[in-house]
């Protein structure tokens, strides 16, 4: 589904949920994107995909930093440990909005600075850190990349 500020894709054989999140979001935004995020929640739950099971890749280099209010809205509509898939990888392209996205405290999220670092976590074979592999970052909320190797 593609609407101006976002796109949504799914992947049912890696069971994956993709978003390009665009711009500069009003309330009205968080909504659609709601109502679109579920509908992809739906059809992967009806191809045999539980959410619980989904893995997301969020690619916000594109979004830029938003209101706080925004950032509250967000928060509420998907900060419920119900509405979280197994696992969340965000790639962001600046400090500031890194912060924004800590602040929204997704505890099965890391933010990275590159997609292929955030696909490698996500399709990772299970939850534990240890299996990212030596010199890997700790799960703490900071943007993963090659600098961190």
């Amino acid at each position: 589904m593609e609407q101006e500020q976002f796109i949504i894709t799914t992947d049912p054989a890696k069971k994956l949920v993709h978003v390009v999140m665009k711009g500069f979001w009003i309330s009205e935004t968080v909504f659609a994107y709601d109502r679109e995020i579920r509908a992809a929640a739906d059809r992967m739950a009806a191809a045999g995909h539980p959410r619980h099971e989904l893995l997301a890749l969020v690619d916000a280099r594109e979004a830029g930093v938003q209101t706080g209010e925004l950032i509250f809205a967000y928060r509420e509509r998907f900060g419920a440990p119900a509405r979280q898939p197994r696992r969340v990888a965000t790639i962001v392209s600046s400090a500031l909005f890194k912060r924004q996205v800590e602040r929204i405290a997704i505890p099965n999220q890391r933010i990275f600075d590159n997609e292929v670092d955030a696909m490698r976590w996500l399709l990772s074979p299970d939850d534990r850190q240890e299996d990212l592999g030596p010199g890997d970052p700790p799960c703490n909320g900071a943007v993963h990349g090659p600098a961190d190797r």
